[in-house]
């Protein structure tokens, strides 16, 4: 039964039958052997499990991931590194400057472009400084 029992001891315990892979269609025991399933015969974003780690999601196959990859992060377009798979970046200026590193004299990078390629984008934000001893001058004496 796909949805478990709907009387006895397994309905009023809350069993609801084995789970069962979307993609396969296969059945497994309990979740665990779900989860082992999934890590060994899915495909799953390294970069979303970082960000979020308690969050499992899970791609059919490397060509649904790499559409992923294409969509929602930084895949590097060299074709060596598109046969290598899984050479992908969360934002762009960790993109450029994997390419300027792997790809910069292939591509004939001038000096000015690697130095931009390497560079850390930074936003310093300053705070203006309290003064002391000015809400000392309105406590109740």
């Amino acid at each position: 039964n796909k949805t478990g029992d709907e009387s006895g001891p397994l309905a009023e315990s809350g069993f609801k039958g084995h789970p069962n892979c979307n993609f396969c269609r296969r059945r497994f025991y309990d979740s665990t052997e779900l989860f082992r399933h999934m890590e060994g015969d899915h495909e799953h974003c390294f970069l979303c499990r970082r960000a979020t780690p308690d969050k499992y999601v899970y791609y059919r196959h490397y060509r649904e991931l790499e559409d992923h990859f294409r969509n929602d992060h930084h895949m590097c377009p060299h074709p060596s590194c598109l046969e290598k798979k899984f050479v992908v970046f969360q934002n762009d200026p960790e993109l450029k400057r994997h390419i300027a590193m792997e790809h910069g004299e292939e591509l004939k990078m001038s000096r000015a472009q690697r130095r931009e390629a390497f560079s850390i984008p930074i936003n310093l934000q300053y705070r203006e400084p309290v003064e002391r001893g000015r809400d000392e001058d309105h406590s109740s004496a």
